[in-house]
């Protein structure tokens, strides 16, 4: 776990994103995206993350994971959840919500929980491969979109990502996709991202 000084300078971060306004789309220039060496990667990722539009939530314990996906829950009402993956079912299930279910390629949900495979710090992406059992179903996300991720997965940037990848499968995945919120809203999602701090 990170001291509690880095984790309110994260938490000051997202706060302070998210008053600013949501108009920056573009990535951050070579220049901003070469001094990743020099800051701390969860907070950059997070500043880029929510400047350009998405909605994130900060996490340190179990307790309020539940919290923020019980929030959301309680704006989709009785929908039920198609999960990636049948552990990520389990888990949010451990967490006292009783609508989800692992997701079948038959059925459409509007809402869909997932797992990544990696936050891009220089331009706030988040890194989904078939490996997560997504297969073809994040070229059509849920119209509500919750991506649960950690703090260890994030990376300075796209170079790094697929280095991240080759080291953690002995067969890369056969399809990879970066998710940026921008994106995501032009395909009409409400992306969520639940970060959970796991160093």
């Amino acid at each position: 776990m990170k001291d509690n000084n880095n984790k309110e300078k994260i938490v000051k971060t997202i706060r302070e994103a998210l008053m600013e306004k949501k108009t920056i789309e573009q990535p951050p220039v070579a220049d901003e995206a070469n001094t990743m060496a020099d800051v701390d990667l969860t907070v950059a990722f997070a500043k880029q993350y929510t400047r350009r539009g998405g909605t994130m939530y900060y996490c340190s314990n179990e307790e309020e994971i539940a919290s923020q996906l019980q929030q959301i829950q309680s704006k989709t009402g009785d929908a039920v959840w198609g999960c990636c993956s049948e552990n990520l079912t389990t888990f949010i299930t451990h967490l006292g919500l009783k609508n989800a279910c692992t997701a079948n390629g038959d059925t459409d949900y509007q809402v869909g929980a997932m797992l990544c495979d990696g936050l891009i710090a220089s331009d706030g992406g988040i890194v989904l491969t078939s490996k997560q059992g997504l297969g073809e179903s994040f070229r059509s996300l849920a119209k509500t979109t919750i991506v649960v991720a950690f703090t260890s997965q994030v990376v300075a940037d796209n170079d790094a990502a697929m280095v991240r990848l080759k080291e953690m499968y002995k067969v890369f995945p056969t399809e990879i996709a970066v998710l940026e919120p921008r994106k995501a809203s032009e395909r009409e999602t409400d992306l969520h991202l639940v970060l959970v701090d796991d160093e």
